[in-house]
């Protein structure tokens, strides 16, 4: 068994950033997005060669890829949870998987390194990365439609709801999902599979998850980051905030 696999979702395409490109590939300062991640990985020392979810252009992917990660095809789009499934063959033998997403690119290598000590620590089977704003102001309002931490009186983690479903009260909360999870290996693999798409796009999401591990009385962790690191890019206009957090 190994240690610890990173699995990065990558499969999406560039058409709602108006590129020409895999999303994967779309640059900020002239690297591409799955360059940040790759060497940001392989500085935490987590995992030297992550695992890759591809689907669309797959050579191209392949290509600019080479031999710095193990690429894992994902045949159909269909949902974040569909995405991990798709690699319990190539990873199942790890003891934890650690998994992100490809348009999010500035986490720093020390925030991978801490969600796998962090997770080692606490027996969770789910850590999960959150970020915390003091508003959804200027630039901050891209995380304004993000899922919601709602937390019990003690700090316990009691559930992470999709923005569109959260009431007014929980859409005030100022804790958001940031889209970086550890997994531990057994729970995951035993789990993903029973994922449901039973909502209006059909999709398999990988957050139905953290209501499964909550229904079984699991415990989730979490740890958090700095809202510059961690954005996600999903438009041009994210896109130029990203630009100027890196060149600051």
């Amino acid at each position: 068994m190994t240690d610890v696999r990173v699995l990065i979702l990558a499969g999406g395409k560039g058409t709602r950033m108006g590129a020409d490109v895999p999303k994967a590939l779309v640059q900020i300062n002239g690297k591409p997005f799955i360059d940040y991640i790759l060497e940001r990985v392989t500085q935490s020392g987590v995992d030297p060669t992550p695992a890759v979810v591809v689907g669309h252009d797959l050579d191209q992917l392949k290509a600019h890829l080479g031999t710095r990660a193990e690429l894992v095809v994902q045949e159909e789009q269909l949902g974040t949870g569909h995405a991990v499934l798709v690699a319990h063959e190539q990873l199942q033998e790890a003891a934890d998987v650690l998994v992100t997403y490809g348009d999010h690119p500035l986490y720093a290598a020390e925030t991978y390194r801490k969600m796998i000590d962090h997770h080692r620590t606490s027996g969770a089977v789910i850590t999960m990365l959150t970020t915390e704003v003091e508003d959804f102001e200027g630039w901050r309002s891209l995380f304004l439609h993000w899922g919601r931490v709602l937390r019990n009186e003690d700090g316990e983690v009691t559930a992470v709801r999709e923005f569109k479903v959260c009431s007014d009260q929980e859409k005030a909360v100022r804790e958001v999902n940031n889209g970086m999870y550890c997994f531990d290996g057994e729970w995951l693999w035993k789990n993903v599979s029973q994922i449901d798409n039973n909502n209006p796009k059909g999709e398999y999401y990988l957050t139905s998850l953290f209501e499964m591990a909550l229904a079984q009385g699991k415990k989730i962790e979490t740890i958090s980051c700095e809202a510059e690191e961690g954005i996600g890019i999903n438009s041009p206009e994210e896109l130029a905030i990203a630009e100027k957090i890196v060149q600051n």
